[in-house]
């Protein structure tokens, strides 16, 4: 008669257990990460549309106009129907439209650039 070896069922619940153990705590954790990354792809992809906006306006002399949007939109690596561009004299009244990713306010009494999210209130980056 041979002696079957295993494991006995203790050790395997204690296996389990301390797998669940550090199933908890793991997991969370993987997940705050990559809701890191993607808040932080998405300041950078704020700061290229900031400097994109800043750049064209110097090159058009501080005038805003449709060529200012395409060129920033190109600078970006994005095409027009991802940013909403307009300018005025109060953020506070600025949405983004519908189908938009990304919102560019240019406020004309204060130069400054804001740049918008969509589904974020309020601007990522503004200078």
């Amino acid at each position: 008669m041979s002696k079957k070896r295993g494991f006995t069922l203790v050790e395997l619940v204690v296996v389990v257990v301390i797998l669940g153990i550090l199933a908890t705590i793991a997991v969370p954790r993987v997940f705050d990460a990559i809701e890191d990354a993607k808040n932080e792809a998405e300041r950078a992809t704020a700061r290229a549309i900031l400097t994109a906006a800043r750049i064209t306006l110097a090159e058009n002399n501080g005038e805003y106009s449709e060529v200012f949007d395409r060129n920033i939109a190109a600078k970006c690596g994005m095409t027009k129907a991802d940013i909403y561009f307009t300018y005025g004299h109060d953020v506070s009244t600025f949405k983004i439209k519908e189908n938009k990713k990304w919102g560019v306010f240019i406020d004309i009494t204060n130069d400054k650039v804001y740049v918008f999210k969509d589904g974020v209130d309020e601007a990522l980056i503004s200078k």
